[in-house]
């Protein structure tokens, strides 16, 4: 809807004729600049970029001195692009119809300057060579837009600035005056003068301007005429349309947001937003969730992305919608690993270790881990798995576990295994070893003593005195070490060194003569007391006589012979 029509009489008064010369000269006399009837008044004509108008019946081959007004289509003309083309020579009596406008009449009578009733549409008379030398050289141009859009900014709609000018041609003479009028309507005829609302009048060659409208379309034009009586019907016509446009609500949502998970179910977010129309002021606003689930402000939002969908619709039902995503994040898990362990070997293979390794997701619920040998390089472990009860080599071994919740958070940790040989070899002695001899140096004695490592297998021992040694009389101890330093393993402590000890004990040996008092000493040869000889005979073996007696006869015999001898000698005392 146009304002309130203001225009002061005098000025509605002089924009009044000349929109009245405008609406009823023929479209094209309205496009030109020189005297209608002229070739360039009935040959060119600006295109129409309004709705076609009403077309109107054929005029009268001679026009009256007050004509009746007719419905007079009239067709837009947009700004040329550049100076118009000079009037081109005399056309046939059959001119080109103007495109907005009916055909042009086929024998059309002459226009005669300064007549009363102004021209008839279509009028093609020949050329007046006074008015075109009043006129100069040179067509008049308009500068100013044919379209102008703005949107509008408020209730009331928008301000629209209107600036025209003319230049070239006629636009030169002392005196030109000019109009500029608008109105919600397309006006093809004089009947529908009162649908404009004049914007004003001016005297010179430049109209601005700046009115308030309402969103909608609307059709101006605007008239420039020269002042002098040698150019009464000379004038130049613009016509130009206006857009106020329906402004599209805003909708201002915050910018993507994160919040960390409270619970399994997700976490309480809370967020603005706001609508807001040029026309209507603030504007509700309906956000949802994917699914067309409502959301709002302080909603429990899942692990995860969500994205969130905000629109708002004014009065005119433009909506528009704007979104952002809202990210709760899972707590990362956490994983339980032990202290660093150290384990003594089993065997050659290292020792079977026991460990536990878990985690928990920010629930508390349990999560298994997967622990793998690890080479200290960044990301995953890539070693083969390792459990509890597995056995670990000797020297040190890294184990990486891993956990992963059902949201996909991770955590690790590490820890190392070492194993190790510290326990030296196990010697095993023989039991304390006693013999008899008669030799003057004491006995050779023999025997053996072995070791075993765990983890280097069997290894030499070293006995002092070694084995196959004289001993002398009476009790030597025999110590025997063993060590497994040379073998080729891997420990984290030095290797140690172990002994064991056994005795051997030398007795003098009597063995009786021929006559049965006394003997040479002769070795003992066996296990005496238990023990284990040189030649490793069984215990309790005493020396045996070849007769095969007992070994207690002679003494036993050499006793009672004493016995008896000292009987007699006290027998012969007495007697």
């Amino acid at each position: 809807m146009l304002p309130p029509r203001t225009t002061r009489p005098l000025t509605l008064a002089l924009a009044s004729s000349l929109a009245l010369v405008g609406v009823l000269a023929a479209g094209p006399a309205m496009a030109a600049d020189t005297v209608p009837g002229t070739p360039a008044a009935t040959a060119s004509a600006d295109p129409a970029p309004a709705p076609e108008p009403e077309p109107a019946p054929d005029p009268a081959p001679d026009p009256a001195p007050d004509p009746a007004p007719e419905p007079i289509p009239a067709a837009p003309e947009p700004t040329p692009a550049g100076p118009e083309p000079a009037p081109a020579p005399a056309p046939e009596p059959d001119a080109s119809p103007a495109p907005s406008g009916p055909a042009a009449s086929a024998d059309p009578a002459p226009a005669t300057p300064g007549a009363t009733g102004g021209p008839a549409v279509g009028l093609a008379a020949e050329p007046s060579p006074d008015v075109s030398a009043a006129a100069g050289p040179g067509a008049v141009v308009v500068s100013g837009g044919t379209s102008i859009v703005v949107e509008a900014t408020g209730p009331e709609g928008a301000e629209v600035p209107l600036d025209f000018s003319i230049s070239g041609g006629w636009s030169e003479l002392p005196i030109v005056v000019g109009t500029c009028a608008i109105s919600d309507v397309y006006v093809s005829s004089v009947l529908q003068f009162h649908r404009l609302d004049f914007l004003g009048l001016v005297l010179g060659t430049s109209f601005s301007t700046t009115r308030t409208l309402e969103v909608g379309t609307y059709h101006g034009a605007c008239l420039w005429a020269p002042v002098s009586i040698l150019n009464l019907l000379q004038y130049k016509l613009h016509r130009f349309t206006i857009e106020v446009t329906d402004p599209v609500p805003t909708v201002t949502v915050p910018v993507d947001g994160t919040a960390e998970a409270t619970s399994a179910d997700g976490a309480p977010v809370s967020f603005a937003a706001s609508g807001h129309d040029a026309i209507d002021g603030p504007l509700p606003v309906t956000c949802l969730r994917p699914g067309d689930v409502p959301a709002a402000s302080g909603d429990v939002f899942p692990i995860g992305a969500t994205t969130v969908t905000c629109s708002a619709t004014n009065s005119r039902s433009s909506t528009t919608s704007e979104s952002f995503v809202v990210t709760v994040t899972a707590p990362e898990p956490t994983v339980t690993v032990p202290a660093d362990l150290v384990e003594e070997a089993t065997g050659p293979d290292g020792a079977a270790v026991d460990f536990a390794a878990g985690g928990e997701d920010f629930t508390g619920t349990p999560l298994p881990a997967t622990c793998r040998v690890w080479d200290g390089s960044p990301g995953p472990a890539t070693g083969p798995e390792v459990a509890a009860g597995d056995t670990f080599p000797l020297g040190d071994t890294y184990v990486r576990c891993d956990v992963v919740d059902v949201w996909g958070g991770e955590a690790s940790a590490t820890f190392r295994v070492g194993v190790v040989d510290t326990t030296g070899p196990v010697i095993t002695v023989p039991a304390d070893i006693t013999v008899r001899s008669n030799a003057d140096e004491g006995a050779v004695v023999t025997f053996t003593a072995t070791a075993h490592d765990a983890v280097a297998g069997d290894v030499p021992v070293t006995c002092d005195p070694a084995s196959g040694s004289t001993f002398p009389y009476g009790t030597t101890v025999v110590t025997c070490t063993a060590s497994d330093a040379a073998a080729p393993v891997l420990t984290r402590a030095a290797r140690t060194t172990t002994g064991a000890t056994f005795t051997v004990t030398v007795l003098e040996a009597e063995l009786p003569d021929e006559d049965g008092l006394g003997g040479d000493d002769v070795p003992v040869t066996g296990d005496v007391g238990g023990q284990v000889d040189s030649q490793g005979a069984p215990a309790d073996a005493a020396g045996l006589p070849a007769t095969g007696a007992p070994a207690l006869t002679a003494p036993l015999l050499l006793a009672l012979l004493l016995l008896g001898a000292g009987a007699g000698l006290v027998l012969r005392r007495r007697a």
